[in-house]
């Protein structure tokens, strides 16, 4: 009878694996950098228009050819973040930290006075790229390290929402930076989510992908 019996994983035994490994790694860092990942392509995605016309001086015209180059930036960001974790040998690490340290010289960039308004608005294509690769890497690429333990639908899920926490985040975020009339807060919020995030990124222990 005994042996008829089936080794099927307990549930709780499971959960409980499941919150060492997110302890022990300290996953819960990956859910502070979706966030602030989350509060940057935001910014991109909602606010990218009120960017260009009101700190920019731009006209409606103008903008909206300048805004179709922040979709092809996300997609070359997304191809940039497969293309560095294939030639890294699928260290997930190494991509963030030079994803996120493009994006840092790029925020520096725009503290550069009398700059003109195209290499601006290039700059921060680069920023909402990179934004991008990183996301491309919280929700593709991590998860699939753990995929042995079963963790890759929690994982992926779990960071997505916390993608979508500080896609809320920037809405108050984005409110009280804009209210001036400089690109320089935004640099300096960027620029700092950056350094954070580079910071954060080194402090999780992230597996080779399996």
């Amino acid at each position: 009878i005994g042996e008829g019996v089936s080794r099927t994983p307990v549930p709780g035994r499971k959960r409980r694996d499941i919150f060492a490994t997110i302890r022990n790694d300290r996953l819960w860092l990956v859910g502070i950098l979706c966030i602030l990942c989350g509060i940057i392509k935001e910014s991109f995605s909602m606010w990218a228009p009120v960017i260009l016309t009101m700190l920019l001086g731009m006209d409606v015209q103008s903008s909206l050819l300048f805004l179709m180059m922040f979709p092809f930036g996300q997609a070359l960001g997304s191809l940039f973040s497969a293309w560095l974790i294939r030639n890294t040998r699928d260290k997930i690490r190494v991509p963030l930290i030079v994803e996120y340290g493009v994006m840092t010289v790029c925020c520096a960039g725009l503290f550069v006075p009398d700059m003109p308004v195209a290499l601006i608005i290039l700059l921060m294509v680069m920023i909402s790229a990179m934004a991008n690769a990183g996301g491309n890497t919280y929700f593709g690429f991590l998860p699939m390290s753990y995929r042995t333990k079963g963790m890759v639908s929690t994982l992926s899920g779990s960071f997505d929402f916390c993608s979508y926490v500080g896609s809320a985040l920037s809405s108050f975020v984005f409110a009280s930076v804009l209210s001036g009339e400089s690109i320089t807060p935004l640099a300096m919020l960027w620029g700092g989510i950056a350094v954070v995030s580079i910071v954060l990124t080194a402090l999780v222990r992230i597996p080779e992908m399996e």
